[in-house]
């Protein structure tokens, strides 16, 4: 994909962005935008909070699209263990949603949920259907979608709340997600619905109002009308009305709002890679810091953008938190395995000196437990270029998201020194949260040191810290000057001597495992079979 030289950017576009901005629709983003108002919301139990809130203040609809919705959660914030919310209302979401409903006769929910594959059926709510709509008012209406192809879901997670006020990013409203920002190992809150203690969890969700906000009511109404079959009109309420939760307050205020999406290619409907082309873009522009918080990390393409842009900016660095591992079989034998690769490729190109990839890592305190250390598992997916750019949304750094499975993605553009000062801020926020320091000492780190991998290499305080990832390197060659001897190649294994592949026979190329010898000079047990092995290469030379 063809990157945009930086320089470029300051042009005006014929698509209509703004002059100097990156935001391109129809490139890398579907619609540029604008929010009055725009958060970042670190952890379940403040995006919870705030858009129970939210839900509260509806007048007419709540739109919700996720990867997974269940009924059983609690809509909660960081509120003491056993204490009921204020509004006295049902904590768990399917009779807070109901209750809404009884409430206001005006009001309408749809829940737009991913028809999920079976091999997700253990870890998810046993027929949602009959828990959200048998269970529910008429008026909580429930779709389950299943317009993706074969292999893809549907990851976005939006809420939507009279077209005014919208809430993106990672978390989805189903168990296992709420955690506080402080990530107490010993935490007593965090339990499933069967009382089953779980580790911290850490996410993030973006809140915005105004243009942003009607912009993804509108994504929310196109996927409703293919997976529903019932167009849906734009809500319409008092210009006075004003959902926002009151516990927010914004980050940033009037900013530059890109929406990006993946969509597949599907029953004639036309794929989309605007995910894919913000994450190539945002790199190409980089200058100093690239921050990134992503469960996945596999795409080697964007790997490749980030070393393109390293050589080009031998100050720029990437700071990279992940989970430590991936604890699940299918997680640990493909996703792992990718990120493996994906690191190697900064090994090769000699750059591991300005790329840290970590984990957060917290110890309860001995005071509350006997100082139990826990991992913190990364599930968030965001991503600071700078003080300019900040992205908060449901994609992963993994091919799936970059055009298998559906995607949402905001992207928030600094246009002044304000608005650079404020993502500045969300982005030192966010470092202090895994270091146990507040985004003041997070800036004096950053203004004292001017690396950002060196204010993370101090170390954290209070029990909270970043520690490197090993994943291993799987056999791959040191580059490093204090290893200056080349590693011998494994000699191939008889078995792939004696049997080359189908493929190498019938183009008559050589096969890879016989280190370019002839086949024929292979081990085999008959003449006749070496006869049939040979590449071809051998034959021209006896003519």
């Amino acid at each position: 994909m063809l990157i945009t030289p930086p320089g470029r950017l300051r042009r005006a576009h014929p698509d209509g962005s703004a002059p100097g901005s990156l935001l391109r629709p129809g490139r890398n983003v579907w619609r540029a935008t604008r929010a009055g108002r725009a958060a970042v919301l670190s952890d379940g139990a403040t995006y919870f909070g705030a858009l129970r809130q939210a839900m509260l203040n509806a007048r007419r609809t709540i739109h919700v699209a996720g990867w997974d919705i269940d009924s059983r959660m609690r809509l909660v914030g960081d509120l003491p263990a056993g204490q009921a919310p204020a509004d006295g209302l049902p904590d768990t979401l399917g009779a807070f949603l109901s209750a809404l409903t009884d409430l206001n006769p005006d009001l309408t929910i749809r829940l737009l949920l991913w028809d999920y594959s079976v091999l997700y059926a253990i870890e998810r709510e046993l027929l949602p259907v009959l828990s959200l709509r048998w269970n529910t008012p008429p008026r909580v209406e429930l779709c389950l979608d299943a317009e993706t192809p074969f292999g893809a879901s549907h990851h976005q997670k939006v809420v939507v709340v009279d077209d005014k006020v919208a809430f993106c990013g990672g978390l989805d409203l189903t168990i296992r997600r709420w955690d506080t920002q402080r990530h107490d190992p010993d935490d007593p809150r965090r339990v499933d619905p069967a009382g089953k203690p779980y580790p911290p969890f850490h996410d993030v969700q973006a809140v915005v109002d105004g243009e942003a906000a009607a912009t993804l009511g509108a994504l929310f109404r196109t996927r409703w009308l293919r997976a529903a079959g019932e167009s849906l009109t734009p809500t319409e309420t008092d210009a006075s009305h004003d959902p926002w939760p009151a516990s927010t307050a914004p980050d940033v205020t009037d900013i530059r709002t890109g929406i990006a999406r993946t969509r597949p290619e599907h029953r004639l409907q036309t794929p989309r890679r605007e995910v894919e082309a913000l994450y190539l873009d945002s790199i190409a522009t980089a200058e100093r810091h690239v921050y990134l918080e992503n469960q996945f990390l596999t795409c080697s393409r964007i790997a490749r953008a980030m070393i393109r842009r390293m050589r080009q900016k031998p100050g720029l660095e990437v700071v990279m938190v992940a989970p430590k591992t991936h604890h699940t079989w299918l997680e640990h034998r493909t996703m792992l395995a990718g990120r493996i690769r994906f690191m190697n490729l900064f090994r090769r190109a000699r750059l591991t000196d300005r790329v840290r990839l970590l984990y957060p890592h917290v110890t309860g305190s001995q005071s509350s437990g006997a100082g139990s250390e826990r991992e913190v598992m990364v599930h968030a997916k965001v991503m600071v270029v700078d003080d300019r750019l900040m992205r908060v949304g449901s994609s992963n750094i993994a091919n799936r998201s970059m055009g298998l499975d559906t995607e949402c993605d905001l992207m928030f553009e600094a246009r002044d020194e304000p608005q650079r000062a404020a993502i500045a801020r969300m982005r030192d926020r966010l470092i202090g949260e895994h270091l146990g320091l507040s985004p003041e000492d997070v800036a004096s780190r950053l203004a004292q040191t001017g690396s950002l991998i060196a204010a993370v290499d101090r170390g954290g305080a209070d029990g909270h810290d970043l520690l490197p990832v090993k994943d291993g390197r799987r056999a791959v060659r040191d580059f490093s000057p204090a290893s200056s001897a080349r590693p011998t190649r494994a000699a191939p294994s008889r078995r792939a001597r004696r049997w080359p592949t189908t493929s190498a026979i019938l183009t008559r190329r050589r096969h890879p495992a016989v280190r370019g010898r002839c086949c024929s000079a292979s081990r085999s047990p008959s003449p006749s079979r070496a006869r049939w092995r040979c590449c071809g290469r051998r034959r021209r030379s006896r003519r």
